[in-house]
């Protein structure tokens, strides 16, 4: 028994002394608890992730983005003799792929359904470092405001933020092959922020993506540092005081009867409610109500919405009186004659627009809806046709990029009977008279007749 006792014992302190040494060297392996994932093989690596958010119906711009990385101290070790070539850049194709719905959610990136986020990643940032000797080593990774890649389209305004307030710090740790004596990265960590006290534990580490996810294109050996930056790309930019006029974007027209085809303000990309009215009857004077709600998208919400009612003189677009928009908020007090149109300042593209024109009658209504640039369809015959009603089966409507027009066109073309009565009176007149004349002379034959 006092045998078989000893055996145990002496096989549960081998054991313990194992367990003990092993969290000792993983400990030392591995001091911040992260990464530790790189062989001589398949060193672990550092990247730069770029997050590009836009509101839904932007285009991707291919986009080049410029970051500095930077050596910054060694905590131990030879300091390396090479260091990353800097500045680096990063490129955004006009195909970059959509993050998902459960990638944004897992980066706790914006969940609205008006944006879109894309992405793109740097090759490995520490593959042209020339490591002296083992260490630990700390590099810091920052942004710079690049505005001279814009812009990307003409006649467009165009708006980059950029994520230049947030500094990433970068932990490498380089060890030697037991066999070898090669140097590789064994390990790499990044945290937003100066990082935390290396003599104590992670807790006091400032929140970010601070490990690689093995679930992402070189997870599992990959620290990413992450910059996220908002794109915002705006109608015309230049709303002049005159706009030459212009044709219909499509839809009915008014006929050779009426009081004639002002067209609409002939600027490119803006958006513009156009009012027309065609008909025999139709009138130039009469005013016709709308409600109209403008709503920015989320990454623009706090845009000014403005606009300016335009009068077609003698065929040219003359500004007017300013009309200010609450985002979001109807207004009922939009009244259009005949040859006018409100023109938008600039507004962000995937920007909400409603337009309802208010009891149009005796008048047939017509909407023309051009959104992007292509026509959607027309809507008639109703008492309100307007954008955002089911005349128009797409919703919600979105501005898109190139033309956004809401032609509204009023049709009066019937001709009541009183009307054709005192078109034709003289002639009426003049038939009444002569039956009468004929009248007084067969009496006049019949009575000599008599007599």
């Amino acid at each position: 028994m006092t045998k078989l006792f000893k055996r145990l014992f002496t096989s549960f302190l081998f054991v313990l002394v194992a367990l003990v040494a092993t969290a000792v060297l993983q400990a030392n392996a591995n001091p911040l608890g992260r990464g530790g994932s790189g062989t001589v093989t398949a060193p672990a690596q550092a990247a730069i992730t770029k997050f590009l958010q836009m509101p839904v119906g932007t285009t991707t711009p291919e986009a080049r983005f410029t970051f500095d990385v930077v050596f910054r101290e060694t905590l131990n070790g030879t300091a390396p003799t090479a260091f990353p070539a800097t500045p680096v850049h990063l490129d955004i194709p006009a195909n970059a792929p959509e993050l998902s719905n459960e990638d944004r959610a897992a980066l706790e990136l914006s969940a609205a359904a008006d944006v879109k986020i894309v992405e793109a990643t740097t090759p490995d940032l520490l593959a042209g470092v020339t490591w002296a000797g083992a260490g630990e080593f700390l590099f810091t990774v920052t942004e710079r405001a690049d505005t001279n890649v814009l812009p990307f389209l003409s006649d467009y305004t165009e708006e980059i933020i950029y994520d230049t307030s947030t500094t990433y710090t970068l932990f490498v740790r380089v060890v030697a092959d037991s066999e070898t004596g090669d140097l590789y990265v064994e390990s790499t960590w990044a945290w937003r922020g100066s990082g935390p006290d290396f003599t104590d534990d992670e807790s006091d580490v400032n929140t970010g993506k601070l490990d690689p996810d093995p679930n992402r294109p070189g997870g599992g050996n990959r620290s990413e540092v992450s910059f996220l930056n908002t794109f915002i790309r705006r109608t015309e930019d230049d709303i002049p005081e005159e706009i030459p006029g212009g044709e219909s974007p499509g839809g009915t027209t008014p006929d050779d009867g009426g009081p004639g085809d002002p067209g609409i303000p002939s600027l490119d990309n803006a958006f513009i409610v156009s009012k027309r009215v065609g008909g025999q009857l139709s009138s130039i004077n009469s005013a016709f109500d709308f409600n109209v709600t403008v709503t920015n998208p989320t990454l623009a919400s706090d845009t000014i919405i403005r606009a300016w009612i335009y009068s077609n003189v003698a065929g040219t677009f003359v500004r007017g009186s300013e009309v200010l928009f609450t985002s979001g908020v109807a207004r009922s007090d939009i009244a259009l004659n005949h040859g006018q149109s409100l023109v938008f300042e600039p507004l962000a593209i995937g920007t909400i627009v409603e337009a309802t024109e208010v009891n149009p009658a005796p008048y047939t209504p017509t909407l023309h809806l051009t959104l992007g640039g292509v026509g959607i369809g027309n809507a008639s015959g109703t008492p309100a046709a307007g954008v955002g009603t089911n005349n128009i089966a797409e919703a919600p409507h979105r501005l898109g990029e190139g033309d956004n027009v809401a032609d509204f066109i009023n049709i009066n073309a019937s001709i009541p009977i009183t009307g054709l009565i005192m078109n034709n009176l003289p002639l009426i007149l003049v038939s009444t008279a002569t039956v009468g004349f004929f009248a007084v002379v067969v009496a006049r034959k019949k009575r000599r007749a008599y007599e």
